[in-house]
């Protein structure tokens, strides 16, 4: 069962089967950091060496306390499943509503089941990543024991078979005589989890590679495998008249990724992959610095996880995407820049001219921010992560070839080529000289960024 009410975001709150609990948790501030913090430390130690002791202690609170919600920690677990499965049916209901074509719904449903996420709604006590890791890691342990009969018997599993229901249902309507709807349904759904842990532990079990971010390509795989099941190609189930085109981003794309959502509305398949490597490196924080700037959400990322700024330096982010990931991570940002590395530098040097700046940066970076404003300010500079190429032992097949930095295309063209008839297009304008040096002419917009690029795909579409 499902409320929703309105705050900032919508709140969502989902009520598992009342067998899954002694008292509600989520009715009391307790029971809530009970939710939140279970789903970390399980995370964490895994559901072996999970106790309410450990629970207890992180949260500061007697382990009898525990015991007034849950009997034990298998109850538990299956409660947060139970609340994982209902918010994923709530998710891929709010996705097919915006559709109607079968096809594009069942396509939208295999996207949420892949990211089973919402900054629209959710619930404030309840980490969505965090819990879809936990479903990854430990979900199967909450149905597959010997008492699966018995919970069954109590409709502890009501969740998952109406999640299940709803997708066969999406099948039913795009092949009627499919003799198979509910199997490929919970298939699709096990599939979803399954890889991505196969990738990480047990990597012979899938063709997919343990990077950063698989989702893209575990989408791609579940719904080539559908459509090829259900007797269609991937191509004609969006659509002949369509014919949906292949792009491949040298970068992970969040969920709110601009190029992502213009894949969905579009109806072409979309890849992101960075293909470099990073690594965290130790470094110290120079002293009396008046700005941090970020020239990229990866140096924001791995110098802003083990420091915080002080309260009295300002932030500097290269552009808007940057500035989204500062906001993110410290709730404020001073200054963005807007065009290219030489216009911002030339609108950061306006307000900051005589200041002392660090530039947090990684081990292989151009500098161009730097040099430019190198007469103009203090440059303080550290190194927090490295950054290497990744072994691309296959070509890349795609219609559209989106580069997102120069060591992204030396990463890519010192081992590849890409073919002839492939479109290439370049986040800006180093990126396409990089791409020019090695005989590659590439377009790219104004403004370095991920709208930019869809402007320049949508009008190569219209």
């Amino acid at each position: 069962m499902l409320h929703t009410h309105a705050f900032m975001a919508i709140q969502v709150r989902i009520l598992p089967p009342s067998a899954l609990f002694i008292s509600d948790p989520q009715g009391t501030d307790l029971g809530k950091r009970i939710l939140a913090n279970s789903i970390s430390l399980i995370n964490k130690v895994g559901l072996e060496d999970f106790t309410f002791r450990k629970l207890a202690e992180n949260i500061g609170s007697a382990e009898a306390s525990v015991y007034r919600y849950f009997s034990n920690k298998n109850q538990l677990l299956l409660y947060l499943t139970n609340w994982y499965w209902d918010w994923v049916h709530h998710l891929v209901v709010q996705e097919m509503v915006k559709e109607r074509d079968p096809w594009l719904r069942l396509k939208a449903a295999i996207g949420v089941l892949v990211r089973p996420y919402s900054s629209k709604m959710g619930a404030d006590y309840i980490n969505q990543a965090e819990l879809h890791q936990l479903i990854v890691n430990e979900g199967t342990k909450a149905y597959r024991t010997k008492l699966v009969d018995q919970k069954n018997s109590k409709g502890l599993f009501w969740g998952y078979k109406g999640l299940t229901e709803e997708i066969s249902k999406m099948i039913l309507r795009i092949d009627p005589q499919f003799r198979h709807p509910k199997a490929l349904a919970s298939s699709i759904f096990e599939m979803a989890h399954d890889h991505p842990f196969f990738a990480r532990h047990i990597p012979r079990l899938t063709d997919l590679e343990n990077n950063e971010d698989i989702s893209d390509r575990l989408e791609e795989m579940l719904w080539i495998w559908t459509t090829k099941l259900l007797g269609r190609s991937p191509q004609k189930a969006l659509g002949a008249a369509t014919s949906p085109c292949r792009v491949f981003v040298t970068r992970n794309l969040k969920a709110d990724s601009a190029l992502r959502h213009w894949a969905d509305v579009s109806g072409n398949i979309i890849t992101g992959r960075s293909l470099l490597k990073f690594a965290q490196v130790p470094f110290e924080v120079p002293a009396g610095a008046d700005w941090w700037f970020f020239y990229s959400s990866k140096a924001a990322e791995f110098s802003l996880f083990s420091v915080t700024p002080p309260d009295n330096v300002r932030l500097a982010a290269i552009g808007e995407g940057t500035a989204k990931t500062l906001r993110e991570l410290t709730g404020r940002v001073d200054f963005v820049g807007k065009g290219s590395p030489v216009r911002v530098a030339e609108q950061f040097k306006a307000i900051a001219e005589g200041d002392r700046v660090f530039f947090p940066r990684a081990k292989k970076s151009l500098l161009t921010i730097q040099r430019l404003l190198d007469e103009h300010v203090t440059v303080l500079d550290a190194v927090c992560y490295d950054n290497e190429p990744i072994v691309v032992t296959e070509p890349i097949e795609a219609d559209v070839f989106i580069f997102t930095s120069p060591m992204n295309v030396g990463a890519y063209l010192d081992q590849q080529e890409l073919a002839a008839s492939t479109r290439v297009l370049a986040i800006g304008g180093r990126t396409a000289a990089a791409l020019y040096q090695r005989g590659y002419s590439a377009d790219f917009p104004k403004t370095p960024s991920e709208q930019g690029l869809v402007e320049i795909l949508a009008e190569g579409s219209a």
